[in-house]
């Protein structure tokens, strides 16, 4: 009889479990964006004869299940917390601690505080140590990246421009954003002079090998003048939105724009604090204590509406928003524009006939906002993902001034100057 009953709790307590896990699951509350992951979570699939005969319903299904488990952000919270404990978060890519000491790597000054509003602060120049975690630096609770270009990556991403301007119609206008780090304005030279190359010095070797008819944004002088405010996100590898309008000052130099001033735009901050991309490749306790709220501006868009699409045989325009005020992309830097969509279209509300093309990666997106106001249209394609071959497109919406816009690591990759050539071949 004991044998029997033990036989029967067997079978009975994982169906039990299984059921009250199904109960919760149903009734627990789904989400639509993974606040510590910064990704949108999978929506539950379509079910039709093709989406079950090809399996893709019970694979997107999984998908769902693992991604609205109960007490799922919880989980992955004690999961950070337990290889804190144990010091496995704070291991660099080859597996080892590295901590510089100070003798070495730190400076002595007066500690420098940065007043963003009456409740929120950002410390500068502590003489802190500064330690690698998984790729990333962390000094004094921020995260940076250090620049590893050099003068053969730099001139690759000129000779590509150059490319460009060669290919495309000649009556077109040209510009140039190169955007540099925080690395270059918040942690002190003796910190970090050894492990990196000198920011300035790549933008300005690029801006040299560029084709005079290239437009060039001063962007690192306009952002210097100001690199006490709050530029930078600190546990994100993005720039703020107040950090891109400095750029926008730069570029309306160089593109007979009258740029906004701040005075003529009303900012707050919304939603609670966040953790950026730097903390989720580190999950760093330090960073994790010194979070980042988000800034957005009041810019005056005047009734301008935004699309996209996803590739090139989708013949309708999708509407989207400029920017998203209500967390439909959490509140971080998906607030700007959502997502990296392949391609978007912004129709402005000036009848001007300038028509702008973008060519861009993630931080243009809280750049784009501040320039909707002066533009016709505004076409907005992601380096990886455009699918289009980029005279054709240029050529079948009549676009007239086109803009390279990229962060200086991301132009010093290998990836983007030979996407763009591909682009130009219509090698997607």
């Amino acid at each position: 009889m004991r044998k029997n009953w033990h036989h029967i709790l067997n079978t009975l307590f994982p169906i039990g479990l299984l059921a009250f896990l199904a109960v919760l699951f149903s009734m627990m509350g789904k989400k639509e964006i993974s606040t510590s992951e910064k990704r949108k979570l999978t929506a539950f699939p379509a079910l039709n004869w093709q989406t079950w005969t090809d399996g893709s319903f019970t694979r997107t299904l999984e998908d769902y299940i693992a991604d609205h488990f109960a007490y799922r952000e919880d989980i992955i919270a004690g999961t950070d917390g337990i290889k804190n404990a144990f010091g496995i978060a704070r291991k660099s890519n080859e597996g080892k601690f590295i901590a510089i000491k100070k003798k070495k790597a730190s400076i002595k000054t007066k500690k420098t505080t940065l007043v963003i509003d009456s409740n929120y602060t950002v410390a500068l120049d502590t003489g802190a140590e500064l330690l690698l975690t998984n790729g990333v630096f962390i000094y004094d609770s921020c995260s940076y990246q250090f620049f590893g270009g050099n003068s053969y990556s730099s001139a690759r991403y000129a000779n590509m421009y150059n490319a460009v301007v060669e290919h495309l119609p000649k009556h077109i206008k040209y510009y140039a954003v190169l955007v540099p780090s925080s690395t270059e304005f918040n942690l002190p030279p003796a910190t970090y002079r050894y492990k990196a190359n000198s920011e300035t010095k790549g933008i300005h070797y690029i801006y040299s090998g560029l084709n005079e008819k290239i437009g060039k944004a001063d962007v690192y002088n306009h952002m210097k003048a100001h690199r006490k405010e709050y530029l930078f996100f600190k546990t994100d590898h993005h720039w703020t939105a107040r950090g891109a309008y400095y750029a926008y000052e730069a570029f309306c130099e160089i593109a007979d724009i009258s740029p906004l001033t701040l005075g003529q735009m009303s900012s707050k901050f919304v939603g609670g604090p966040f953790l950026g991309s730097l903390y989720q490749l580190t999950h760093d306790p330090t960073l994790k204590a010194n979070p980042d709220r988000l800034e957005i501006f009041d810019i005056p868009f005047n009734g301008a509406k935004a699309y996209y699409k996803f590739d090139a045989n989708q013949t309708q325009w999708t509407p989207t928003k400029i920017v998203y005020k209500n967390g439909e992309f959490g509140i971080g830097y998906g607030v700007f524009l959502g997502l990296d969509y392949p391609v978007m279209r912004i129709d402005g509300p000036q009848k001007n006939g300038r028509r702008l093309f973008i060519l861009k990666e993630s931080y243009a997106n809280a750049f784009v906002p501040f320039l909707v106001p002066h533009f016709e249209q505004i076409f907005v394609a992601d380096v990886r993902y455009f699918p289009y071959k980029i005279d054709k497109f240029i050529e079948e919406y009549n676009i007239n001034e086109f803009l390279m816009m990229n962060q200086l690591v991301m132009a010093n990759n290998p990836y983007t100057p030979q996407k763009v050539l591909n682009m130009l071949k219509g090698k997607q």
